[in-house]
């Protein structure tokens, strides 16, 4: 996990200045403001991108899964009812 993240460290001290660079200069083109940032740091966010949304999409439903099995679990009653009100 360490090594993530120093590579994530590492990529965004180069990425950042170029991906301000690309905003700051307006374009009509399809990609927008990444049509300035080259090929490759693209295809590095894309695939960095995806692997996170894959890894958060993974966290979540397990957590969906451990919440959904402690409400299927038969619920003890309380010991001490609750007086009238």
């Amino acid at each position: 996990m360490i090594w993530r993240n120093v590579w994530v460290g590492v990529a965004a001290l180069v990425t950042v200045p170029v991906l301000l660079g690309a905003i700051e200069n307006a374009t009509k083109h399809p990609l927008g403001p990444m049509a300035a940032v080259p090929p490759e740091l693209r295809s590095l966010i894309r695939h960095f991108v995806n692997a996170e949304a894959h890894r958060s999409t993974g966290v979540l439903r397990r957590r969906e899964e451990q919440i959904r099995t402690r409400i299927d679990e038969p619920q003890e009653p309380d010991p001490e009812p609750m007086p009238p009100i």
